[in-house]
């Protein structure tokens, strides 16, 4: 009994070898990945969570800030119209004050 294999025949069969190893090995890689795909897709799910809760709290802030500098706004806008009262009042405490410590010097 004589087998003859020619030259082509044999390159199809070591190409035939070469992609069954090629298979055997991306089933392995593939078993290999699945749990740190898994796991990936956990740590997602926190991530995703996690930047939901820093926007809503980023959103938070970005309101109290808001409404901090419109209120900020709201006093300047007063303290400037009434400056002159502001001095009234100034002097007036000033001059209590300075009449106080007088009562005190005169009662010693």
């Amino acid at each position: 009994m004589e087998i003859t294999i020619t030259l082509s025949e044999g390159l199809h069969y070591l190409i035939y070898i070469a992609l069954l190893i090629l298979l055997i090995y991306l089933i392995s890689a593939v078993k290999n990945l699945i749990p740190s795909i898994k796991s990936l897709a956990v740590i997602l799910k926190d991530f995703e969570t996690v930047s939901k809760t820093a926007a809503e709290g980023a959103e938070g802030a970005k309101k109290v800030v808001d409404g901090v500098s419109d209120v900020a706004s709201e006093v300047s806008g007063i303290l400037k119209g009434n400056q002159s009262s502001i001095k009234a009042a100034t002097n007036l405490i000033n001059s209590v004050t300075s009449l106080t410590k007088l009562m005190k010097q005169s009662g010693k």
